[in-house]
């Protein structure tokens, strides 16, 4: 099982890639490599993953310096910290405290599940009010 202070000193450290893969989706979301690590030193490890044959891995959902939500997906490679994957987790434009932020977004097992049904819901709260506004 990896652990944040492990990875946080990896990250520290520069010692640590982005796969092809991790590359791709930075890139394909508009995502700074700063980005990335300022969410992972701000961010909580959400779940593990056991060994799958290329070792464990970990989930960490952190905020960059602005606030901007992102998932990333690491594992550990000859004691080489490994980007596998990262996502810009959409907040679609709402303000919401810190505190609410992360109690959305650290739940464990159904996270994206949880989060995505918070922003349907404050989608359609924002919404609605816009609609009254102009009526």
């Amino acid at each position: 099982m990896l652990e944040l202070a492990w990875i946080c000193d990896r990250i520290g450290k520069k010692e640590y890639y982005f796969s092809k893969h991790a590359d791709n989706e930075r890139q394909n979301d508009d995502l700074a490599i700063a980005e990335i690590e300022e969410a992972v030193l701000n961010g909580k490890i959400l779940e593990n993953y056991p060994d799958t044959g290329r070792g464990t891995s970990c989930l960490i959902g952190g905020f960059n310096d602005d606030g901007k939500p992102i998932h990333i997906v690491c594992g550990e490679r000859k004691d080489w910290l490994v980007v596998v994957t990262v996502r810009n987790v959409i907040f679609a434009g709402i303000k919401i405290s810190d505190k609410t932020r992360w109690n959305i977004f650290i739940k464990k097992r159904g996270s994206f599940l949880l989060f995505m049904t918070f922003l349907v819901k404050s989608a359609n709260i924002v919404e609605n009010s816009i609609l009254k506004r102009r009526h």
